[in-house]
């Protein structure tokens, strides 16, 4: 595993060698991190088939350890699903994905971290339906956000991407799609998502056929999306400084002091750099670490504190 700190370094994690209770080397799993001391994994992909087990990592004692859930109830094996954090109650919310046998999975399940608990969560009309993979899950006041994501359309057996964004009540279990205006950005999958002082940023992402290098924001109070407009260059004032980011998928984002980072990806191919996107000068510009960068690779899990971006295999 490997982390980049807000000032600016690189470094591989390497736990003491009489920690066991390492996570094997999987890719499509899902990475959140609570309370900025606890970085939790679900899920993903080995060699031979998808994987269910989980994983917590201590950050401030450097230990790994694989987490025995109370029943032995949890989700079922899957890759490409979502997952998010809410400090606030000490829960985790796990959504979607797809399992080895491309079989969509469509439910979502609570974790309770200080009782060890899954449960199912349903919606205030019976059980939940959100078959997506790919997709993203944000937190926002008493809400997750769902946005985007491919789904499989059952006419055809093809793979769809929808563009709606929905909304789960955690008070009240009711999930349904938010109604929003403006420039409302095309459906996708494997994009990130932020929210930054009440707005909503898509970031990238793609739908097998189309890249997408531009990033849309909507004001959640105002529910009314927007482009971001970026600023040529200089010297060359001919440049677009979105050549940069020429619409990557499967990256890692990362947000500091008005301005978002994102790690590797793919676009024409697969990265292992840095860019960085000045949301005040609304400019990209290459994004110089220093330290022991990661290798180049897709896939992966990421997971962000107050200080740091923390990624793991692919």
């Amino acid at each position: 595993m490997k982390q980049i700190t807000s000032i600016n370094s690189w470094h591989k994690i390497t736990p003491d060698s009489e920690n066991t209770e390492w996570p094997s080397a999987r890719s499509g799993h899902a990475c959140v991190i609570f309370r900025d001391m606890f970085l939790f994994i679900f899920g993903g992909m080995d060699e031979n088939d998808s994987l269910r087990d989980m994983y917590e990592y201590n950050i401030p004692n450097n230990k790994w350890r694989k987490i025995q859930p109370k029943d032995k109830v949890y989700p079922s094996a899957r890759a490409s699903h979502a997952m998010v954090s809410i400090d606030q109650i000490s829960k985790l919310y796990l959504s979607g994905g797809i399992d080895s046998n491309q079989t969509f999975k469509k439910d979502l399940w609570e974790y309770d971290i200080i009782n060890n608990m899954w449960k199912v969560r349903k919606t205030s009309h019976g059980d939940f339906s959100f078959d997506r993979y790919g997709h993203t899950m944000n937190s926002f006041r008493n809400y997750i956000l769902f946005f985007g994501g491919a789904k499989l359309n059952q006419t055809t057996k093809l793979p769809e991407f929808p563009n709606e964004l929905y909304q789960y009540n955690l008070l009240n279990s009711q999930f349904k799609p938010i109604t929003t205006t403006g420039a409302i950005p095309p459906g996708r999958f494997k994009h990130s998502t932020l929210i930054i002082q009440d707005n909503f940023y898509v970031i990238g992402g793609y739908t097998n056929q189309i890249r997408f290098g531009n990033i849309s924001k909507l004001d959640l109070n105002t529910r009314v999306w927007s482009n971001i407009s970026f600023h040529k260059t200089q010297p060359n004032p001919k440049a677009d400084s979105n050549i940069l980011f020429k619409g990557r998928y499967g990256f890692a984002v990362y947000y500091d002091n008005q301005k978002i980072f994102i790690y590797g990806g793919n676009d024409d191919e697969p990265r292992g750099d840095m860019l960085r996107l000045d949301l005040e000068k609304k400019e990209w510009i290459k994004h110089k670490a220093i330290g022991e960068f990661p290798s180049i690779r897709e896939y992966f899990g990421f997971a962000s504190s107050e200080s740091a971006l923390f990624i793991f295999g692919g």
